[in-house]
């Protein structure tokens, strides 16, 4: 299929710039994939559409301070650093290596040094790994220290402003506990411990798995034919924990549902075959999972998701799930209904 065909006119009105003052007020459009129908709904009704025995798998990644702003040393301009993650290189362990997306440095060449605005940090560049996106280098807990004096949540740059305080706690979910995304699983940003309360009342099993959201989940499509586009690694964890309970549910024939495009991935990325059936298996490692229409799902049923950016390898992956022509009318709809889209947007629960 063509990048054109996941093309569409978002207006910016609808481009959600700030959360919503209190979460959980957003809205929710319900798809069902096999009537062709679609409800509109409150996001705390979520609660209602899940039933006992089935199981919610979250991506409890945290987000923080990872935008840094630096000096270009040959021409002295200004130079956005998003810090994707830390890697391991060599075997001097008093120094730590990051892949980094550099904004306007262009002509950033190997071992050039670069100088943090505020607190005059140094971090040299190694070298360019693909696209934007570098290898950099400084002493053990510079680049950690450094988040802490001057870095910047790293909020999309759709949302055409710099953070604030608030963002700091609402580009989180209630549920992140670990430190290592550079941009926030934003579907879960709007549940509240009341909704999390009500599910396992209910019977629902609530678990986490991990992926550290980076540069493969929001890089562009940028090829024609989006089959050729490649999508760089993420970190992943399933626990031992996560994947029994997810394939009790599995077994007993109830569903599985994905908080978020990150968890879907992750789901499918650990997805092995025992028997005629999928079921999950406990891994840590790397995830370079790229899904788009003609795939075979394994283990998601059911996913709640947010309104994605034209032509984003997101929004190729839900059209996968729901179908192409579901999703254009879909999406339609919500363009005619005033629908907030992306990050701090509404969302969309699929079954």
């Amino acid at each position: 299929m063509k990048l054109t065909d996941f093309d569409y006119n978002l207006p910016d009105p609808l481009i959600a710039k700030f959360p919503p003052k209190q979460r959980g007020s957003t809205r929710l459009m319900v798809l069902d994939r096999e009537k062709k129908t679609i409800e509109h709904k409150k996001y705390v009704d979520i609660v209602e559409y899940i039933n006992e025995g089935d199981v919610l798998v979250l991506n409890s990644t945290k987000v923080e301070k990872v935008r840094v702003y630096f000096t270009n040393p040959r021409n002295g301009k200004r130079i956005e650093g998003l810090f994707l993650n830390k890697v391991f290189r060599g075997t001097d362990e008093s120094v730590e290596y990051w892949e980094c997306i550099l904004g306007r440095a262009k002509y950033m060449n190997e071992g050039d040094i670069i100088t943090s605005e505020v607190t005059n940090t140094q971090i040299k560049v190694e070298g360019k790994i693909e696209d934007s996106i570098f290898l950099i280098s400084s002493k053990k807990g510079v680049i950690d220290e450094m988040f802490k004096h001057e870095g910047h949540v790293p909020l999309p740059p759709y949302l055409k402003r710099e953070d604030n305080k608030e963002d700091y706690v609402r580009y989180n979910t209630v549920f992140a506990k670990h430190v290592g995304s550079s941009a926030a699983p934003t579907s879960g940003l709007n549940i509240i411990p009341e909704m999390l309360k009500r599910l396992k009342e209910k019977g629902v099993k609530v678990v986490e798995v991990k992926l550290n959201v980076g540069w493969g989940t929001f890089a562009p499509i940028r090829t024609e034919n989006i089959e050729d586009h490649k999508i760089h690694s993420e970190y992943i964890e399933v626990s031992k924990e996560s994947a029994d309970i997810i394939n009790e549910a599995i077994k007993s024939g109830n569903g599985v549902w994905a908080l978020g495009t990150t968890s879907a991935r992750v789901l499918e990325s650990v997805a092995q075959k025992i028997g005629d059936k999928y079921y999950v298996k406990e891994y840590t490692g790397e995830t370079s999972i790229y899904i788009y229409p003609g795939y075979e799902w394994k283990i998601v049923n059911h996913m709640i998701t947010n309104f994605h950016a034209p032509k984003s390898s997101l929004v190729v992956m839900i059209s996968s799930f729901t179908g192409y022509d579901f999703i254009v009318e879909a999406y339609t709809e919500a363009i005619k209904d005033k629908y907030n889209f992306l990050s701090y947007g509404d969302s969309m629960l699929i079954i």
